[in-house]
């Protein structure tokens, strides 16, 4: 195949606005980067990890993709077996109905039967027979030592970013094979062994994980983009897919349970296994935490797929299509990472209930206040009331921990001067993570923002004791600061802050168990 093939993205200068630098901005690990402010833009292969997300840009100036960043595309070695007439096997993957809702899967099969491909499959039939085989590693690993670090292996851009920037967490990966190639291995057996598999689907991170695949090198031979596949069925065919007449898999429809990518950690979690999972983090959190993450000093199984949902996440090309790409842009919002705080007022129903709503409300005015003043000192991006308390986001996350700690503080004074009726109790959360701003107000959505209302309102019946871990510190009723595992990550390499782990909660609506640790009090942050 050639193991000049590093990446599966090449950058073509020629083709660089200088002036754009949003892929700058939106890298994950830094493999672009631009050099004193000249016409000198960078493009690392050794840092490039595949996730393709630079590759989904649209320049906002014009509705088109970047014409610089390419998948690097495999269509001329698929052409060349087509022409010397070599065996060859396709895995359908998902994503189709993202890219166009006028092809359909039957054509697709139809025009790789006119290429003459042996037999074509679909991954979606052997995911449950994959994450069978996960399950049943991952359980036998920590049978044998119960402090192993065990790492999803799944997702082609996790397993690229411990090959390139972690090589000494290979061993930590899981071994049994994804559905991809679970999917590829069932294939290959029915076919000679010189036989070829190319994959159609949207992940570009796999274009790079065939090459150097730490157990599966060289099982799948070719990846393709759903773009590519219309470009390679143009080329070939020389007809519209359209005019083809729809032919069937060669594989059985699997019946009864597809599960979803994220189910992993709910079925270890019922095994009493710990679980990280990181799906929720944006993609900067996911690398900031391989690359912090220590071996010894961590244990449980890691669920890391570098996207959300595959199927929506980098590589899902809608706007390749030139007539879908101004749609596309519509619907686009601003997605950012940023530090999430939510701040509630303990027991305002029984306030109201036994005192009354007018004293209720006083006390919520109180509270506004003093959450207006301190929002602003602490450069909070946006800010909005929930009823009994307030959403904000703020750009750093010293700056959440700062106006958490102070705003406890001062209701600490203020309370020492107050009856009971009066006193007003507080509860923080503060999580890391992706955020999409959905309106013109800046209101925020996403499942960081998600996460984080759920972990302000845990309770101690939330807590699950899990084999070889003991639960920390007790968890307090009311003015604590709650923060998640994605704080913490950040939160070591800043001074002054202390936290101690509480314990393992199930968070309700989010799949495994999250570690949530309680944020300690310092005099100076």
């Amino acid at each position: 195949m050639g193991k000049n093939i590093q990446c599966g993205i090449k950058f073509i200068k020629s083709k660089c606005d200088i002036s754009c630098n949003r892929c700058i901005d939106i890298c994950p690990i830094g493999a672009i980067k631009k050099y004193d402010n000249k016409s000198i833009v960078d493009f690392s292969k050794s840092k490039c990890f595949s996730c393709g997300i630079c590759v989904k840009l649209i320049n906002p100036e014009n509705p088109y993709l970047c014409k610089a960043l390419q998948p690097n595309s495999h269509n001329r070695r698929v052409m060349k077996w087509i022409s010397d007439k070599e065996t060859f096997g396709v895995i359908i993957g998902p994503g189709l109905e993202f890219f166009s809702k006028e092809i359909s899967l039957y054509k697709v099969v139809a025009a790789f039967k006119e290429m003459n491909a042996a037999l074509v499959y679909r991954t979606i039939n052997y995911a449950g027979k994959a994450l069978e085989n996960i399950v049943t590693e991952v359980e036998s690993r920590f049978t044998s030592n119960a402090n192993s670090l065990i790492i999803d292996s799944r997702c082609g851009s996790i397993v690229n970013i411990i090959r390139k920037h972690r090589p000494d967490l290979e061993g930590n990966l899981v071994k049994a094979k994804s559905t991809l190639f679970t999917s590829a291995s069932l294939l290959k057996s029915e076919l000679p062994n010189t036989a070829k598999i190319v994959f159609v689907g949207p992940n570009i991170s796999y274009k790079e994980t065939i090459v150097y695949h730490p157990q599966n090198t060289g099982l799948v031979n070719a990846v393709l983009t759903w773009h590519e596949f219309v470009l390679l069925s143009r080329d070939i065919l020389n007809k519209s897919l359209e005019s083809l007449p729809d032919h069937s898999f060669d594989d059985k429809e699997t019946e009864g349970f597809v599960p979803l990518g994220t189910q992993i950690s709910d079925i270890l979690s019922q095994k009493k296994i710990i679980c990280h999972s990181l799906s929720h983090m944006s993609p900067k959190g996911i690398v900031g935490y391989f690359n912090n993450v220590k071996k010894d000093q961590t244990k449980g199984f890691v669920e890391s797929l570098f996207c959300e949902m595959c199927t929506y996440g980098p590589g899902v090309y809608s706007g390749w299509v030139d007539e879908q790409v101004s749609t596309t842009r519509k619907q686009t919002k601003k997605i950012q990472s940023e530090a999430i705080l939510v701040v509630d007022m303990c027991n305002s129903t029984a306030t109201a209930n036994i005192y009354g709503d007018q004293l209720a409300n006083q006390l919520k005015g109180i509270l506004k206040e003093k959450v207006e003043k301190k929002a602003t000192s602490e450069n909070a991006q946006f800010k909005k009331s929930t009823g009994d308390g307030f959403l904000l986001t703020f750009k750093k996350l010293k700056n959440a921990i700062c106006f958490a700690v102070d705003l406890l503080n001062d209701m600490a004074c203020y309370n020492e001067h107050m009856d009971d009726s009066s006193k007003i109790q507080l509860h923080f959360a503060i999580n890391f993570g992706e955020t999409t701003i959905v309106d013109t107000t800046g209101d925020r959505s996403g499942h960081a923002v998600n996460m984080t209302f759920r972990v302000d309102g845990v309770k101690t019946s939330d807590l699950h004791t899990l084999n070889g871990e003991t639960n920390g510190i007790e968890l307090p009723l009311v003015n604590r600061i709650l923060i998640t595992e994605n704080v913490v990550n950040i939160a070591t390499q800043l001074d002054g802050i202390d936290f101690q782990p509480v314990g393992y909660f199930k968070l309700k609506d989010i799949s495994g168990l999250h570690r949530i640790y309680l944020l300690q009090q310092k005099n100076q942050i």
